[in-house]
């Protein structure tokens, strides 16, 4: 995989930090969104942590997974221990947002929307 630039690093280093709740990683087509967010996956998953990517279209998940899948010696391994049956991939509004509502953070998120959109 290729290697990050500094704005890249920066993108992946406040995502992974602790004591940032929530980031967002915005830009235009081509400034390596999707690499950003291959390495956060990738880091996360070094560190056995859950991990759940959301994008607008079932192309742009394809993308992310073929980045990810670049940064390991046996994808097919890599892509079945990450996804363990077909089904696992299915998530409807429903779940995740009882997901969401469940999580310890979730109030931080409602307190910020809330700030960022008044």
């Amino acid at each position: 995989p290729e290697e990050l630039n500094d704005s890249q690093r920066r993108a992946v280093s406040a995502a992974l930090n602790k004591r940032r709740p929530f980031v967002t990683i915005q830009g235009p087509p081509g400034t390596g969104k999707t690499r950003v967010v291959a390495e956060i996956v990738r880091q996360l998953y070094k560190k056995k942590q859950k991990i759940l990517v959301c994008a607008p279209s079932h192309v742009a998940i394809e993308k992310v997974m073929s980045e990810v899948l670049k940064y390991f010696d046996d994808p097919e391994y890599v892509e079945d221990s990450l996804v363990d049956k077909e089904k696992d991939l299915i998530a409807n509004a429903e779940t995740i947002e009882d997901a969401i509502c469940s999580h310890d953070r979730y109030m931080d998120l409602c307190e910020l929307f809330d700030r960022m959109v008044h």
